[in-house]
């Protein structure tokens, strides 16, 4: 597992940055906030410990079922007199731990300058006081390591600061039973890092869009292939809706020149199917008035002595009637002929050949 302390040098705006694989410290390096995301593996836990300088911490008892909003209101109003830092510009954290009612207030200012880079990371973090490299939870203790002091009460207060000004703090304090001990800082961060993590924690994410497509480890190459898979999302109902509106408009247009071609004054389809089932509609009718025929002419051919007809045409369309003899005696030829005019078919066109008292030919009438 890689794991990184990072933690603050007294008197300067660097950070030590010290690098653990399964606990091991592999190197130890001096770099800026700004330089976290180029020094800092994304698969890795990071473990930020603040400046205690910018830290106050209390031990204040919160009544149950109290509301975080009256508990903070609550304990502005009972601390006041000993606040030296305005409090808006104060960070209010609150946490219940090992028995102890604990609240931090942290600088705002510097927690919300780490906090944003910070929130820039796609890491697992820990943003927590310096002096949580002590595990001891039931005494007060306080070790000195080769540039710092730490101590850690027994109540969740805690310090950390230099080396050269520890003497005056520790009786500045003047705490009864305090167990005071020199120690290695590496040894402290491989027992801290071997311990549980911490039930503190001050991070808070700030999703912004940059810092979520951090933390989601999208690439922009990954923004660009997934704006443009959305922009084709959101942009297929209109493409499609274009597409079959210019289906609709060619068939549309395909079938006012059908319709024109049967009809040349027509000008608009609304309803194609309705339009198409009116116009064979009329057709239909139109066609059985033109050409309506009435049968009872068969009866006249009937006159001419079928056995002398060679063949029979009827024209529907131009009501014409064309029948051809062979042979057929003059007299029946007369007579056929006058009952043909008696019952208003009249004949109009005449092309005979006689032969003897025998006629043949083709004679051509019209009905009305």
């Amino acid at each position: 597992m890689k794991q990184y302390i990072i933690s603050t040098i007294f008197s300067s705006k660097k950070l030590n940055l010290v690098y653990f694989e399964d606990n091991k410290k592999i190197k130890e390096e001096e770099i800026t906030l700004n330089d976290l995301s180029s020094n800092i593996d994304t698969a890795s836990i990071i473990y930020f410990l603040l400046d205690s300088s910018k830290i106050s911490t209390f031990n204040f008892k919160k009544e149950e079922s109290e509301t975080k909003e009256k508990y903070e209101a609550r304990f502005f109003a009972d601390k006041e007199d000993i606040l030296v830092n305005d409090i808006s510009n104060q960070e209010f954290f609150s946490f219940s731990e090992n028995n102890n009612d604990l609240v931090f207030l942290i600088d705002k200012e510097y927690y919300e300058n780490i906090q944003n880079e910070l929130s820039k990371l796609s890491n697992k973090i820990f943003l927590i006081p310096e002096y949580f490299l002590l595990s001891e939870k039931d005494k007060d203790l306080s070790i000195k390591t080769k540039n710092k002091l730490l101590i850690k009460l027994s109540d969740g207060r805690g310090f950390s600061l230099p080396k050269e000004h520890s003497d005056s703090f520790l009786e500045s304090i003047s705490i009864d039973h305090l167990d005071e001990k020199s120690g290695d800082l590496e040894n402290l961060q491989q027992q801290f890092l071997a311990s549980n993590d911490p039930s503190i924690n001050f991070f808070k994410f700030r999703p912004t869009i940059a810092n979520v497509l951090n933390k989601l480890m999208i690439t922009k190459k990954d923004v660009v292939l997934l704006s443009a898979f959305l922009l084709i999302i959101v942009s297929f109902p209109f493409i499609q809706k274009n597409i079959l509106q210019n289906q609709i408009d060619n068939y549309k247009k395909e079938t006012l020149i059908i319709f024109k071609t049967l009809i040349p004054n027509f000008n608009r389809v609304i309803n194609a199917r309705a339009q198409i089932d009116q116009l064979l509609a009329n057709q239909q009718t139109q066609s059985i008035e033109r050409y309506e025929f009435d049968n009872s002419y068969f009866k006249y051919i009937e006159r001419f002595n079928l056995d002398y007809v060679k063949s029979t045409q009827i024209v529907i369309e131009t009501q014409q009637l064309v029948i051809e003899i062979d042979d057929m005696p003059a007299s029946q030829f007369n007579l056929a002929k006058t009952l043909f005019s008696n019952f208003g078919v009249v004949l109009i066109d005449e092309n005979i050949i006689k032969n003897e008292s025998n006629i043949s030919g083709e004679l051509t009438f019209r009905y009305q």
